[in-house]
């Protein structure tokens, strides 16, 4: 098995590909008044807490799903708080016994329950939205007995709070450490990201910052004037103003943290918030550091060490540390594992954690409770679980084989691709390394492929807006691919060709241990034999012929050749050469397809 840390990856000329990622702490302290209803909000969810111990079962874990998510989001900004606080009290107040709401109610909880269990990256904005709303959920559960005045008083702390002193932090690391940089900021919430963009476009001007959410939607944000604004943007959208330098600032939920390329112009991050799953900081960070970044990226957390959350990151921050260390000695890249162990971790393990911690626990009793609680993760069990997965693992050397990797790239899969929209009835534009095309009415039954394609078969060029770069893993380069293994004609004729060439799969029958399908070529060579070529050397071999028109391709083979006997000849030399390779015990070789002559 040959392992690479990312750092290490390198380009087919041995130049690294990913820049360094450093990460630093920034710290702020509440104001007076943001203390104060901190220290009442702790109080609230301690006691709801508390009398949820003497309800049902059923009644017991919503309300203390409900009071969980108030500490979660009143972790991101008071203002993501107070929404869902005033939510549940005009809930609270109504006179009326909403049986629809009720019923909405108990949906929303069962699917947060649903998708916190997956914890799926698709799904994260999904669960961030649902708990702002989970907090506002009322029905017949109550978090203590005199919860409306206890959340009137909450709400009448909370607007004492005219200014967030993180968010003023946050403003002050921009203009110390990012001066005229373009800074990516990440949070949980809705109401904590119309806070930021409000404080920005203060601070910044109009149109200085975009967004992106799970909805495209955003209300709340103020404007330079003052003025209260919804705007709306698709998220693809705002990548590339983003991605342009047309707006310096770009404030993303969940939503940006898999699937969107963000390192074009950006190299600086600041998370707004931590949140209690530390697998989504590395996805985060995955946003800039990538493919194509070309400065090193920079990472802000910031953090109040008053809080327990913070007390709380620091000692995990610890553990992953000693986790390190305890990989050192047996692996060449031991920093690597922090994100292989955290995986390996349930996120009902950090939820419980950061749940759980009493607000007056510090020191050695909150170190103690805390390696109690964290037993499971990072143990002895999980450390040699890791490195027998990966502590044997050789590291890839360039040098050493540096001439047997294909000289291949995007470019190369463009032929292929535009011969499959001819066969679809359609006739794409090519022109410098682009194809444009409408796409195949067949290719439609995907409900993530558009209706036309500007595709990128290039990795330096720059894309321009509407284009995507072309690779494996597009929806709609997976798909011509699907079609090319469906379709039946598997033998045709080609003028110019100078002579017969057939393609084979050779597989192993023996199954102790799995070797990839090896593809093969046979082209017949001037003596009557037969010249084999790996799969890469025969690309660049039928590339050409793909790029033919079709008017080259179907005519009659030359009544001269006999495509059987030929085809049993090519076979029987791949046949021959698979068993003389030693990886292979008992090799089967199948045929693939065949191009003869035509006249």
């Amino acid at each position: 098995m040959i392992r690479n840390n990312k750092q290490c990856v390198t380009d087919m000329a041995g130049k690294q590909l990913f820049t360094p990622v450093a990460t630093r702490r920034e710290t702020y302290a509440y104001s007076p008044d943001e203390a104060r209803f901190y220290d009442k909000l702790t109080d609230f969810i301690a006691s709801g807490k508390a009398y949820a111990a003497h309800l049902g079962q059923s009644e017991r874990r919503t309300a203390i799903l409900t009071l969980i998510t108030m500490q979660k989001l009143a972790s991101s900004s008071v203002a993501a708080v107070r929404r869902a606080l005033a939510g549940r009290l005009a809930r609270l107040k109504s006179a009326e016994d909403d049986l629809a709401g009720a019923q909405a109610d108990q949906e929303r909880i069962a699917k947060l329950r649903e998708v916190r269990e997956e914890d799926d990256p698709a799904s994260l904005d999904e669960i961030s939205e649902l708990e702002e709303r989970i907090a506002e959920v009322v029905g017949k559960v109550r978090l203590n007995p005199n919860e409306i005045p206890a959340i009137e008083e909450l709400l009448e702390a909370a607007s004492d709070v005219s200014n967030e002193t993180k968010v003023g932090r946050i403003l002050e690391i921009v203009e110390e450490s990012f001066d005229g940089r373009s800074v990516l900021l990440f949070t949980e919430y809705k109401a904590t990201q119309a806070l930021v963009m409000t404080a920005i476009q203060r601070r910044y001007g109009d149109g200085s910052v975009t967004f992106i959410n799970g909805d495209g939607y955003i209300e709340g944000v103020s404007n330079q004037a003052g003025e209260v604004k919804t705007y709306r943007q698709d998220r693809h959208q705002a990548a590339a103003l983003f991605n342009r330098g047309d707006v310096r600032f770009l404030v993303s939920t969940e939503a940006a943290g898999e699937g969107i390329d963000l390192q074009e112009h950006c190299s600086a991050l600041i998370h707004v918030d931590l949140p209690w799953n530390p697998m989504r900081l590395h996805q985060r960070v995955g946003r800039l550091s990538r493919y194509g970044q070309k400065e090193p990226v920079d990472v802000v957390t910031v953090r109040n060490p008053d809080t327990v959350e913070s007390r709380i990151w620091d000692l995990l921050d610890e553990k992953l540390e000693r986790i390190t260390l305890a990989f050192k000695g047996g692996m060449e890249d031991p920093e690597d594992m922090r994100q292989l162990v955290i995986g390996m971790a349930s996120s009902s393990v950090f939820t419980s954690v950061f749940s759980d911690a009493h607000p007056k626990l510090e020191g050695d009793t909150l170190r103690h409770w805390f390696d109690i609680r964290t037993t499971t993760f990072g143990g002895e069990d999980a450390v040699e679980t890791v490195r027998s997965l990966v502590g044997h693992a050789a590291r890839f050397d360039f040098g050493d084989i540096a001439g047997e990797i294909p000289r291949m790239d995007l470019p190369d899969l463009a032929p292929f691709v535009k011969a499959m929209l001819t066969v679809r009835g359609r006739r794409p534009s090519h022109a410098d390394q682009r194809l444009e095309f409408s796409t195949p009415a067949e290719w439609k039954d995907d409900f993530a492929i558009v209706e036309h394609y500007k595709l990128l078969f290039a990795r330096e060029t720059r894309p321009e807006p509407g284009q995507d770069v072309a690779g494996v893993g597009l929806r709609i380069v997976d798909r011509a691919l699907r079609d090319g293994c469906e379709l039946d004609e598997t033998v045709s004729t080609v003028r110019e060709l100078d002579a017969p060439l057939f393609v084979f799969v050779v597989r192993d029958r023996v199954t102790a241990y799995d070797l990839r399908p090896v593809v093969v070529g046979a082209q017949q060579n001037d003596g009557g034999g037969w010249t084999l070529c790996r799969d890469w050397e025969l690309l660049k071999m039928l590339n050409p012929i793909a790029n033919r028109p079709r008017s080259l391709m179907g005519e009659p083979t030359p009544a001269s050749l006999d495509g059987q006997s030929l085809l049993a000849q090519a076979r029987e030399a791949v046949e021959s050469d698979a068993r003389a390779n030693s990886d292979f015990k008992v090799p089967a070789v199948e045929d693939l397809a065949g191009l003869l002559p035509a006249l």
